[in-house]
């Protein structure tokens, strides 16, 4: 999974990247368009304005010195004032479209010029004196549109080529990044179901494993029986007849013979207890199992039924579980025996039966009140046989382990709430939907 979200971050980078990119490119795209045109256009113009701003000082000049070498008879001389600017007029690269005097009373003078209004015009004005007064104003328009053109047609040459570039940058960085997205896609895919595969196995792997934890308990219960529980009668039978031996050929009389069968007929049956519980313990794995839901209330029913040893079971809202109705019923046998043969000798055997859920199954939950946990001898509580009072041997909870096993959980033990008693939990899984 970690791969996977490693797989993915990296795509967001690559897009992040591709976004980074438009940016760069829109940038760009902005200073060549934007920027540089205007930066253009406002050279020309400042060079279109000072050109005219030094024409219109000089013609103020001209007509200033005029008037004061003229001071009496300038108002007369109109028409000679043409001609006292015409020297300026000439030449420039950008010729006014209006010239014209206007007085203090407000007359104009109008200059003949070279120049054609435009459709954007510059209009300046000065101040014409007489030496000391002023006497009028001088009034220029200069027409831009010479002047703007080389920029602005820089400027859309401009952006015809931006828009150009973006696009075909555009178009091969999104076909290349496409590429790449599309390849880190396919891995991602591929590790994602390679990951999947590899969980599987994992899963796989830990059931085998599970199996053969089991199948390690179940060849450590036969090599116990085998080599230390089942030599014990053995041994007795043998001891016993032997004595019968010598005393049938010593022709003893009275009743040591009878004494003798009787422990030959005990050592027979507990070999019998002990080759039948592992013959069960072995057949379980053969049993044809059904899983379906199953209310545990009814499993409890039928276990009790199967009991005769006066165990009360207390229970609330039980859940329905996945599992085979009757090795579920077996099981909850087992463990109600189990509370039995360990009950306390004061009190009647009680068991409360509860369960919650944890991950996809439900945990059971079977509270005693007989003996602690402790004196139940807990390491070898889950073997298939346990020694008992007397020397006897008696089932011990290795069937009722396998059988969860089997059921698709597990079992184990706990110690009672203050001491007292002991708590056996299991899992079962719960129904799908």
């Amino acid at each position: 999974m970690r791969s996977v979200e490693a797989a993915t971050a990296v795509i967001h980078s690559v897009a992040r990247v591709r976004r980074m990119f438009t940016l760069g490119l829109v940038a760009v795209g902005f200073l060549w368009l934007f920027v540089i045109p205007t930066f253009e256009v406002w050279q020309r113009y400042s060079q279109a304005r000072l050109e005219a701003e030094i024409r219109l000082g000089l013609v103020a000049d001209r007509i200033s010195s005029f008037i004061a070498a003229n001071l009496d008879i300038w108002e007369f001389e109109e028409v000679r004032l043409p001609a006292v600017v015409a020297g300026v007029l000439r030449g420039g690269t950008n010729p006014p479209s209006r010239l014209a005097f206007v007085d203090q009373g407000g007359r104009v003078n109008e200059f003949p010029v070279r120049g054609q209004r435009g459709r954007f015009n510059l209009r300046l004005e000065d101040t014409v004196t007489d030496g000391r007064l002023p006497v009028g104003r001088v009034v220029m328009e200069v027409p831009l549109d010479e002047a703007l053109q080389p920029a602005l047609l820089s400027g859309a040459i401009g952006l015809g080529s931006v828009a150009l570039l973006l696009l075909l940058a555009r178009m091969v960085g999104r076909r290349a990044l496409d590429r790449s997205l599309a390849v880190i896609e396919d891995t991602t895919g591929s590790l994602a179901r390679r990951i999947q595969e590899l969980e599987e196995a994992r899963r796989e792997l830990a059931a085998h494993s599970a199996h053969l934890n089991m199948a390690t308990q179940d060849i450590t219960h036969v090599a116990l029986l085998t080599t230390h529980h089942l030599r014990e009668p053995l041994r007795t039978i043998l001891s016993y007849s032997q004595l019968l031996v010598r005393w049938h050929e010593t022709g003893a009389e009275g009743d040591e013979a009878a004494g003798y069968v009787g422990f030959l007929k005990t050592g027979v049956i507990r070999m019998q207890t002990q080759l039948k519980a592992l013959s069960s313990y072995l057949a379980l794995r053969e049993r044809p199992l059904a899983p379906a839901p199953l209310a545990l209330e009814d499993a409890f029913k039928v276990a009790g039924q199967r009991l005769d040893n006066g165990v009360a079971v207390e229970w609330g809202d039980l859940p329905v579980v996945t599992a085979d109705a009757e090795m579920a019923a077996d099981l909850l046998a087992d463990l109600l025996a189990h509370a039995a043969r360990y009950r306390r000798s004061e009190a009647a055997p009680v068991v409360r039966v509860q369960a919650r859920t944890v991950k996809d199954a439900w945990e059971i939950r079977l509270a005693d009140n007989g003996l602690p946990l402790a004196e139940r001898d807990p390491e070898r509580m889950f073997h298939l046989l346990v020694h008992a009072e007397g020397g006897a041997m008696s089932a011990g909870l290795g069937s009722a382990r396998l059988m969860a096993f089997l059921l698709g959980g597990a079992l184990w033990a706990e110690d009672g709430e203050a001491g007292q008693g002991a708590v056996l939990c299991f899992t079962l899984p719960r129904p799908a939907g």
